[in-house]
């Protein structure tokens, strides 16, 4: 995935090359979405998503219980009806965690496409009316970028631009009501 990420970065950039003078500009969307909040409580939700204590330790006792089934499903002497009953509940485990860590994922993912689609027009409006011609986007714990230079950061900015025009919005329906 890295490696398709660093070959689109690189096309890309081979494309903003034939502009004549390439304004290039990154964001930090998790900085992004955590300084303006404009998402509220789903922003807080995917948070809370993320770092669920009730989910983490569910799958911790259940993979600590696999484990234990696996352990003792090694023994070399046991009766097949008891190997039996240590396999389905060996099965039924795997397919519980299996459950747990499938459905917080497809919850992170779904709240993540979300918040891009509303996100992605902003941002392409922002990058016409400043006169980019590319906007990347980047994480500095998990991204294929290692370096950017604090003067290409646009985060700050384009936050700036998030809340005023949460607050146009805003303004905008108090003088309809």
């Amino acid at each position: 995935m890295k490696m398709i990420m660093t070959l689109l970065l690189a096309i890309s950039s081979l494309s903003v090359l034939a502009d004549s003078q390439p304004k290039v500009g990154f964001v930090n969307v998790d900085e992004l979405l955590t300084t303006t909040e404009i998402w509220g409580t789903e922003y807080k939700q995917l948070t809370v998503a993320k770092w669920n204590q009730t989910h983490v330790e569910r799958s911790r006792t259940l993979e600590n219980e696999i484990r234990e089934l696996e352990r003792q499903n090694a023994a070399l002497v046991m009766d097949t009806h008891t190997r039996q009953k240590i396999n389905a509940r060996l099965k039924q485990k795997k397919s519980e965690l299996r459950r747990i860590q499938d459905g917080a994922l497809a919850a992170i993912e779904f709240m993540q496409e979300t918040m891009m689609e509303v996100l992605r027009p902003v941002v392409e409006e922002y990058a016409r009316y400043k006169g980019f011609s590319i906007i990347y986007e980047y994480k500095p714990v998990d991204s294929s970028v290692f370096y950017v230079k604090p003067a290409l950061d646009i985060t700050a900015d384009l936050a700036a631009t998030l809340l005023a025009l949460r607050a146009d919005s805003i303004a905008e329906k108090e003088s309809q009501k």
